[in-house]
């Protein structure tokens, strides 16, 4: 809430999931106007559908930050929960609850914007926390619910079953059968979103992403989720089964050749960090109970130590470089009454192209599209920010080129603070503009 009230929400992925919730809402299929993509063709993602009931009622972006930081709540109280039935010490539950709170995984998905892995944060908790405490049928309903959260999680429920029957294959042929049956779940979950992914989109390149396809980044850039991962488990967590079920996404994201996934800033490690720190709890378990003196307290507190040290002194780093004024958290700053002004002189349901830092302002009442000589689409108005820290602004050529062309032909343009917005009654113009190609 304090980025929105900052003006710093962006189209990818708050407006994008905001055009989501509207089409579910609806009683459609998710459709995204700002990517021009049906989003089961992109991602399979129904959990959203759940989400989108919201929208119905609050019709605006910020139900889904609301519901994403219920989500992030739940994810640790259950957590907490388990530290404490797991440990018996209100130590354990509080040095859970800040690892968790104040480490990168919780604070990159809540402080960028909105993701569907954030409300899958929750159910992997359940899904890993059943696993350890063998409540079977706990564990096949949250892997049913996991697979409906994001396509490549029916790995994660395969990982779940190679943690089951590591710890419960010598209890009997009854566990051993249910290991199969999660097993099978993942399987079929792979299968189903891939099916519906090539459906809906037959072009769809989302594969292409998953290949070590070389680049100049050094190997460490690539390295930096495990590096993470390993803090989080507190290192003691590495010795639980249950660090399996991160396993599958900590993989795809090494060798992927998209650079985006190989950081540790985003919303990527919120579903490593949950099995971390679930890790972390039962490899503390074991550690204590694998010893019959305290000897072993020292080395385990001193991991968890430098575990939240680090955690929290990254998490402290995603705060300083995200967040706006703090005053403004529950009231609207500068940039955002700017845009809501102009949001105001744009007709309700008329079109925007609108640059990355403006588009989820405009969702909720207008056709709002990407700004980009691609887009192919013809809008009413184009509002864009004349500075931006993000890498796909409109450029500044571009932004001369159509200034100059509105004010040569009468066009309606109005100016406030740094953006802009311009009436463009004729068709093809940003299309047509000479330095975007």
């Amino acid at each position: 809430m304090n980025r929105w009230s900052n003006g710093l929400a962006t189209g990818y992925d708050l407006g994008i999931f905001a055009q989501s919730a509207q089409s579910w809402s609806h009683g459609r299929l998710p459709h995204s106007d700002i990517r021009q993509i049906d989003l089961l063709g992109d991602h399979f993602s129904p959990i959203m559908a759940v989400v989108a009931m919201g929208w119905r009622f609050w019709p605006d972006p910020r139900v889904l930050l609301v519901a994403q930081a219920f989500s992030l709540g739940l994810t640790v109280a259950l957590i907490a929960a388990y530290a404490y039935r797991s440990l018996g010490s209100r130590y354990a539950l509080i040095v859970a609850t800040m690892l968790l709170c104040l480490g990168p995984g919780v604070l990159g998905a809540a402080l960028f914007d909105v993701h569907e892995v954030a409300f899958g944060a929750p159910v992997l908790a359940l899904l890993a926390i059943s696993i350890l405490e063998r409540r079977f049928r706990v564990s096949m309903i949250s892997a049913v619910m996991l697979a409906l959260v994001k396509e490549d999680l029916g790995l994660t429920i395969f990982g779940a079953r190679c943690a089951w029957w590591i710890l419960y294959r010598e209890r009997g042929v009854d566990d051993r059968r249910r290991a199969a049956m999660l097993g099978l779940t993942g399987i079929a979950a792979v299968a189903v979103a891939y099916v519906v992914i090539k459906s809906v989109n037959g072009h769809s390149e989302y594969s292409k992403y998953f290949g070590g396809h070389h680049t100049p980044a050094p190997l460490w850039s690539r390295v930096a989720p495990i590096a993470l991962f390993v803090v989080a488990s507190a290192f003691v967590g590495l010795r639980s089964p249950i660090v399996l079920l991160a396993l599958p996404t900590l993989a795809w994201r090494v060798l992927s050749s998209n650079p985006s996934y190989w950081r540790i800033d985003f919303h990527y490690d919120l579903l490593p960090t949950v099995v971390a720190v679930i890790a972390a709890v039962d490899g503390i378990r074991r550690t204590a109970a694998a010893s019959s003196t305290t000897t072993w307290r020292p080395r385990v507190i001193a991991c968890v130590a430098v575990a939240a040290v680090v955690s929290t002194s990254l998490g402290t780093l995603h705060i300083v470089e995200r967040t706006g004024h703090v005053g403004t958290t529950l009231s609207a700053g500068a940039d955002l009454r700017r845009l809501e002004e102009l949001s105001r002189q744009i007709p309700m349901g008329r079109s925007v192209a609108a640059s990355n830092d403006a588009a989820a302002y405009l969702v909720s009442t207008h056709p709002t599209y990407k700004l980009a000589a691609n887009t192919g689409v013809n809008t009413d108005y184009v509002l864009f920010t004349t500075d931006g820290p993000w890498i796909d602004q409109f450029p500044k050529c571009a932004q001369s080129q159509l200034r100059g062309i509105a004010i040569s032909r009468g066009w309606p343009v109005t100016v406030a603070g740094k953006y802009v917005l311009v009436a463009t009654p004729e068709p093809g113009v940003v299309a047509g503009l000479d330095c975007l190609g």
